[in-house]
């Protein structure tokens, strides 16, 4: 649609595309009740909730790597996690050459 037909169709005729649902496990009224929470916190406070979610994934991540590599450095993991996240190149051309003790 072109903007002016949206602006000039009456607000209580206008569609607006449904929002998929988050969660396949809540149901509607709790999901509902949680985003109402989210909207009413500040952006400090959801930013920090983003950067705390960020920081347990990084961590969760490297716990799945020093389980399925015990052999190698806190170092290596670090570098083996950025070559996950960022590619090979990426990782190489930001951290410098693997050690290949991996």
């Amino acid at each position: 649609m072109i903007y002016n037909e949206i602006m000039s169709t009456p607000a209580q005729v206008r569609q607006y595309p449904r929002r998929p649902r988050l969660f396949d496990d809540t149901d509607t009224q709790t999901e509902q009740r949680l985003l109402e929470g989210l909207r009413r916190r500040s952006p400090r406070d959801r930013l920090r909730m983003v950067a705390a979610l960020c920081l347990d994934t990084r961590r969760l991540a490297l716990s799945g790597l020093e389980r399925r590599h015990p052999e190698l450095s806190d170092t290596q993991r670090r570098r083996l996690l950025a070559d996950i996240l960022l590619g090979e190149e990426l990782a190489e051309s930001a951290y410098g050459p693997r050690d290949e003790g991996r």
